[in-house]
């Protein structure tokens, strides 16, 4: 089946504040062991070695069912989508390896870069981990940062089984899993700017 890739812009999302009052409101629950149906890995090769660091560097993006990718490339349904980037793994290898992934920024193998804003000539863009909870009331639709944790793959023929442990910004815990086929894409030629690169999200208000 052919991948259809997500369309790539700066993604910014802008917190809405309720009109409030003395009364503490109701906190919404996400589902906090998600399972991803489907999802790709892109393989950037050393996209950091102009910093000296030789590792290759690979992003996964994984999907629960109820999401889908439309011809345009924007996220489509209601569900959770997980976006890894800066996954640090050898420069021997060109694919996601067996072996347990750590949150840290020592950009060392089997290691991944936490999400935050990253300042680019005083343009605060989303970096790292992360992911985005597309919900039917749009209200509760939203964007969380991945601060720590760690995934573990394992690898046998061609299947890939992925268990995520992982502290959310708002400190929630995920526990979600992925087992099934995780096709590569290799982009480690297409590097023509070395900036994060980022889904186009039209579920949030402006």
């Amino acid at each position: 089946m052919m991948i259809k890739r997500l369309s790539i812009a700066i993604f910014s999302l802008l917190v809405l504040t309720a009109c409030g009052t003395d009364e503490p409101k109701a906190t919404y629950k996400y589902e906090l062991n998600p399972k991803y149906g489907y999802g790709y890995a892109e393989f950037f090769g050393a996209w950091n070695a102009d910093y000296n660091n030789p590792n290759n560097v690979i992003a996964i993006s994984l999907f629960t069912d109820s999401l889908s990718i439309t011809d345009e490339g924007d996220l489509a349904g209601l569900g959770q989508f997980l976006f890894i980037e800066n996954i640090f793994v050898p420069n021997t290898y060109n694919y996601l390896v067996d072996g347990t992934y750590t949150a840290s920024e020592s950009e060392a193998p089997f290691t991944f870069l936490p999400g935050k804003k990253f300042d680019v000539d005083g343009f605060l863009i989303d970096t790292g981990a992360f992911m985005l909870y597309l919900e039917k009331n749009n209200n509760f639709s939203t964007q969380k940062f991945i601060s720590r944790g760690t995934f573990t793959v394992a690898i046998t023929d061609v299947m890939h089984k992925i268990d995520f442990d992982l502290v959310l910004s708002d400190s929630s815990k995920v526990k979600g899993s992925f087992n099934d086929t995780l096709p590569h894409i290799n982009s480690s030629i297409s590097r023509a700017l070395n900036v994060p690169k980022k889904l186009t999200q039209k579920y949030f208000k402006k």
